[in-house]
């Protein structure tokens, strides 16, 4: 169907344009480096957490099973 609606458009004389400009494309860029940037500064607080409380109910474990 979008096939038949893209054929006629052509058709009509209209010159194709790109989806997204320069501009867009740039801050679409931006915008991700700073998502991938929050991602990841997450991924790393998570993991330190994780081991935190891994490390201390080791302790915890090996101190009662003594």
């Amino acid at each position: 169907m979008s096939e038949h609606a893209t054929s006629e458009h052509a058709a009509g004389g209209a010159v194709a344009s790109p989806e997204f400009d320069k501009r867009e494309l740039d801050q679409f860029g931006a915008a991700d480096t700073h998502a991938v940037a929050a991602i990841t500064r997450m991924l790393v607080i998570f993991f330190f957490y994780s081991f935190l409380i891994m490390a201390g109910v080791t302790l915890w474990t090996w101190l009662w099973a003594r």
